[in-house]
């Protein structure tokens, strides 16, 4: 298991500083952080194109602002994505809470 980790942070390079990311490792990044927001956005059932309010345009600026981030070496990449995680969790859960407006 730690050998399978520590091949995860190489090809990653989750340890290494912005300017030192490469250009596969970045692109890793990328897929990485796609797939992981896809996911996360279909679990959260929220279509942020279409009937989008205020607070979906709010959500999806952060999501690019942090996942950009994660996805350059700017912003610790798992945390980054937590942090989407958690934003769409929340989300998901106001938006329940919220009367319907139709």
């Amino acid at each position: 298991m730690d050998q399978l980790k520590e091949i995860v942070r190489e090809a990653l390079g989750l340890e290494l500083e912005s300017s030192d990311i490469n250009v596969l490792q970045m692109g890793l990044h990328a897929a990485v952080a796609y797939v992981v927001t896809v996911f996360m956005v279909r679990l959260a059932k929220k279509h942020f194109i279409g009937r989008a309010t205020a607070f979906d345009v709010i959500l999806g600026t952060m999501i690019e602002s942090i996942v950009s981030g994660a996805v350059t070496g700017n912003a610790p990449f798992l945390p980054a994505l937590a942090v989407t995680a958690v934003l769409l969790g929340m989300h998901w859960l106001f938006s329940g809470l919220a009367p319907d407006r139709a």
